[in-house]
């Protein structure tokens, strides 16, 4: 606790230093916006900086692991009364992320505002692909942290045999990579209705190119904890059903219309289970689930309506 305290004083302090340097020849500084996309060291920074010199406004995001103390070792997050009491506002981007943080810090209500992130960009009008009931393409993106539980979807898959799976998963890094990827040579390799690819890294452009050159029928998400997840968006914003654990915000933004709803800590025969569910279902199924899947991003995750609300909030409250 006290190297992850130092470690974030530093990088702080380090951040705080090198704005001021800037600040300082602005001839008016007190016109200046301060802001933080993560609740972490760069928030200490701006509010270290507002504390000793007050700018125009000074605030930060919260999201997940810099939100959720249990997303952390030790269930510890350093420095959150300094930055909840030196910033002018914290925007929790979900309902259950300002709940949490009201629970753990009452006294601050007045200065939580939730503020939704979103997908830059209309896709497309809704696509309607029809469902092979024999066949499933399934798309998961993450790292290979033990929170996003990468071995559950093996074991999952490793128990369908109703119809044919086609598992793609985006990314890499994080502390099981070669543990995750090992279980899954090891547990689905025999199976012949299991098809697998890890595609490792791609960037933001590239997973938008992979979704435009790809047909993907469901979105899989079974992480122990999530705030929400951009790649929830992006998959919506393609009019893809999500399948995923209803943990932190997931259920702002998945539900029964959209998508699947899994308990917060599924066995892989519950996630077996349901994907052979939406594999039964009727194309007139799958096209009302797709398009609520798309409404649902362009309601709510449509960072052109999102981003301008987010500003207005900001200037209104100056």
């Amino acid at each position: 606790m006290i190297k992850f305290l130092l470690w974030s004083l530093f990088r702080g302090d380090e951040i705080a230093a090198k704005i001021s340097n800037i600040t300082s020849r602005i001839p008016k500084a007190d016109k200046v916006y301060l802001y933080s996309y993560w609740m972490h060291y760069g928030a200490y920074a701006i509010a270290k900086l507002n504390k000793s010199h007050r700018y125009k406004k000074a605030f930060c995001r919260a999201h997940g692991f810099d939100l959720y103390f249990e997303r952390n070792a030790m269930e510890y997050i350093p420095l959150r009364h300094y930055i909840l009491s030196n910033l002018d506002y914290i925007f929790p981007i979900s309902l259950d992320g300002k709940k949490y943080l009201m629970n753990k810090f009452p006294q601050y209500e007045s200065k939580m505002m939730v503020s939704k992130l979103g997908i830059l960009g209309k896709q497309h009008e809704y696509m309607v692909y029809k469902i092979d009931s024999k066949k499933v393409k399934l798309l998961s993106i993450s790292n290979f942290n033990e929170v996003k539980r990468i071995g559950l979807i093996v074991d999952a898959l490793s128990l369908v045999k109703e119809c044919y799976i086609d598992w793609i998963h985006i990314g890499a890094g994080g502390t099981s990579e070669k543990e995750s990827k090992d279980y899954a040579n090891t547990k689905l390799q025999r199976k012949k209705n299991i098809r697998f690819e890890f595609k490792g890294y791609l960037s933001n452009s590239g997973v938008m190119n992979f979704y435009r050159n790809n047909t993907i029928d469901l979105f899989i998400n079974v992480s122990e904890s999530e705030g929400i997840p951009v790649t929830m968006m992006e998959a919506q914003s393609f009019s893809i059903p999500i399948i995923a654990t209803e943990v932190g915000g997931v259920s702002e933004i998945v539900n029964s219309g959209n998508g699947i709803l899994l308990s917060p800590d599924p066995s892989p025969e519950q996630i077996a289970r349901k994907i052979v569910e939406f594999s039964s279902l009727s194309s007139f199924e799958v096209g009302e689930m797709r398009k609520a899947a798309f409404e649902s991003w362009d309601n709510y995750y449509n960072a052109e309506k999102n981003y301008t609300d987010f500003i207005t909030k900001i200037m209104e409250s100056s």
